[in-house]
């Protein structure tokens, strides 16, 4: 059996490859092959109080999955907060962001948080751990985009786990997030996809 070793493919008529295929067996381009998460951003960080991700969301209707693991500096839980970004500047004014939570602790639950705030909340990040999987819809439409996560934190003196919905209270184009602990830094991993049509 014979192996065809290239790095692009491309159509005759094609000003650039149409597939670029990577050493450790990724294939970057084609969008349009199949249905599916696309990658779209992937980074480590490690002792930051923000991870700022800009120009990540296209312009059309989306839905994004971002994936987090990451570790707080803090000896117990607390929240891990995000701002939605356009063309580099954080919305933070007062009241943009209206978020409802259920969650348990290892000692009490389950709890209900809602507010209205300069912030949105993913969830809760300890210093052992925490884990976050996080939904975007329509964040760069004209129409009120919102965060659906489910978030795990582990801290020294506490664990706290469960849901938080937030929805963007001012719409408008937003190409970027960026997300942070309530205090001290964090280190860890992100991972963003694109959820694509067939």
């Amino acid at each position: 059996m014979s192996t065809l070793k290239t790095t692009n493919i491309q159509h005759p008529s094609a000003g650039s490859p149409n597939l670029v295929l990577a050493s450790d067996g990724s294939v970057s381009g084609g969008a349009d092959l199949s249905s599916g998460l696309k990658h779209v951003s992937t980074s480590n960080f490690s002792g930051v109080s923000q991870v700022t991700l800009d120009g990540v969301f296209s312009s059309s209707p989306s839905v994004y999955l971002l994936v987090i693991n990451s570790q707080g500096t803090l000896s117990t839980t607390t929240y891990l907060s995000f701002n939605m970004r356009s063309s580099g500047t954080p919305l933070n004014s007062s009241n943009s962001y209206q978020f409802l939570g259920i969650y348990g602790t290892t000692s009490a639950g389950p709890n209900r948080d809602y507010q209205l705030n300069t912030f949105g909340v993913l969830g809760n990040i300890g210093n052992v751990s925490g884990q976050a999987v996080v939904w975007i819809t329509l964040p760069a439409s004209s129409n009120y985009p919102i965060l659906f996560s489910q978030m795990f934190g582990t801290g020294t003196s506490a664990t706290v786990t469960g849901n938080y919905n937030t929805r963007i209270v001012n719409p408008g184009s937003y190409d970027g997030i960026q997300f942070q602990p309530a205090s001290g830094t964090m280190s860890g991993t992100y991972r963003l996809y694109k959820l694509q049509n067939s």
